[in-house]
């Protein structure tokens, strides 16, 4: 649910600090009406999203849920991604590194499935993912990630690879796999899909980028 009323605060204190009118705003006069009489929440979302991003603002939406049962939820599902993910490298002849931290040059993070193929010298660079979230972030991150691939390659593997993969993955899920749809033109680094990879993992062969949606992800019994 909405916090009708901050929201309408904040759209009334960003205007009067940008100095700007309701009228003035790319987004309809009937939105920002709408928003600085506290009814956001009869709103659509995207057109909430608009506004406060003409205001130089990002809206957030938190979901509760059984106190911090939701993190933990949100959290067991990546933990399925991964684990099924590590159960299935391992039979294309990959070794793999979970949770690898790395820190290059002030670069720092981790890569959820770090995996070499020692005789093919190739990677796989995968982002375990219960849901999108924002996709320009999970596209930065990846980007950065495949960017020193090679490079943590030598250090984790001892040799430099020939072939990087950089994959999302994700349970098999329709909201995930419509997102996918949606925001096709901006995944065009990202064309391959479960198929592709598998055909990349039984022969690795130059750069790929992919989407992965497991079927079963909890389970480790299928990919697609």
């Amino acid at each position: 649910m909405l916090d009708d009323q901050r929201l309408a605060k904040a759209s009334r204190l960003l205007r009067r600090e940008t100095g700007l009118r309701q009228g003035d705003l790319p987004t309809s006069r009937f939105v920002t009406q709408e928003i600085e009489a506290g009814r956001a929440g009869r709103l659509r979302v995207d057109h909430v999203v608009a506004h406060f991003a003409a205001l130089g603002a990002k809206t957030q939406i938190n979901v509760r849920w059984n106190g911090a049962g939701l993190d933990r939820l949100i959290d067991q599902v990546h933990a399925q991604v991964v684990n099924s993910t590590a159960m299935i490298l391992p039979r294309y002849g990959f070794h793999v590194r979970a949770e690898y931290t790395f820190n290059e040059y002030g670069e720092r993070g981790s890569i959820d499935l770090f995996a070499g193929n020692d005789a093919a010298r190739a990677v796989f660079v995968g982002e375990a993912k219960s849901e999108w979230g924002s996709l320009e972030e999970t596209l930065r991150q990846q980007d950065l990630k495949a960017r020193l691939a090679p490079k943590l390659a030598e250090e984790a593997f001892g040799w430099k690879p020939s072939s990087v993969a950089s994959v999302l993955i994700f349970p098999a899920d329709r909201t995930a796999q419509r997102v996918a749809d949606r925001y096709r033109a901006a995944l065009t680094g990202y064309p391959a899909r479960a198929r592709q990879i598998r055909a990349w993992l039984r022969n690795p062969s130059g750069p790929l980028g992919g989407i992965w949606f497991l079927s079963d992800a909890g389970l480790g019994r299928r990919e697609e």
